[in-house]
């Protein structure tokens, strides 16, 4: 299914616009902002982000200030106050250089748009243990408690098609947040991508492909 048919599709079922931002064109051709040097991709991990989708801000400037701020028990501080705590033995959490993700999905205005993260190839700071070999995408909302709108569903499907035709990745390899940790053997910590979002099901949407 090309990007043009998920478009129409999307567009019929929802009756709301589907803008795909910078990496793609109505031809499906890809502008990948690729890290010089970085690595090649192995792995999408999908994640969500755990808040509302308000849909009339852009939700994805919040989560990119706050991994770029210093934090503190879930919260942005100063960096004054930041080394404040860290005097009194506190853990903060230093500025990370971008967001952790290399892609965001969200709807702004009836509008589903892909948003801009890390370069591909860069590392990431979403998924340990995966982060030097995978792309992390997030689509905003929380999927714990809601179930991922189709709209948002056709456009990470594209996305992530686009993505494992350029570089390889079987269909096997797009897992949730939550399957790294059984991939690395450990205890599930997380329900990311959310309890309501069925891996399984959006896996049937991919492309299967064969690596030798």
């Amino acid at each position: 299914m090309s990007l043009l048919d998920d478009f129409l599709r999307a567009f019929a079922e929802n009756g709301f616009l589907i803008r795909f931002k910078r990496y793609f064109s109505w031809t499906g051709y890809e502008q990948w902002k690729m890290k010089i040097g970085g690595f090649k991709p192995q792995w999408i991990v999908i994640h969500h982000s755990w808040s509302p989708d308000n849909n009339m801000l852009r939700d994805w400037d919040g989560i990119k200030k706050f991994h770029t701020s210093w934090r503190y028990q879930g919260d942005i501080v100063t960096e004054q106050k930041a080394h404040e705590l860290m005097g009194q033995g506190k853990m903060v959490l230093s500025p990370w250089n971008d967001v952790g993700y290399q892609f965001g999905i969200e709807e702004i205005n009836g509008h589903v748009e892909v948003l801009n993260g890390r370069d591909i190839g860069e590392v990431g700071a979403h998924a340990v243990g995966f982060n030097d070999k995978s792309i992390g995408i997030c689509l905003i909302g929380n999927y714990d408690k809601e179930v991922p709108s189709n709209g948002k569903l056709l456009i990470l499907a594209s996305l992530c098609r686009q993505l494992q035709r350029e570089f390889d990745i079987p269909r096997d390899h797009v897992i949730g947040h939550r399957d790294t940790f059984v991939a690395l053997g450990k205890a599930v910590e997380k329900t990311c991508p959310g309890v309501k979002f069925d891996m399984d099901l959006f896996r049937e949407r991919l492309t299967d492909i064969k690596t030798t």
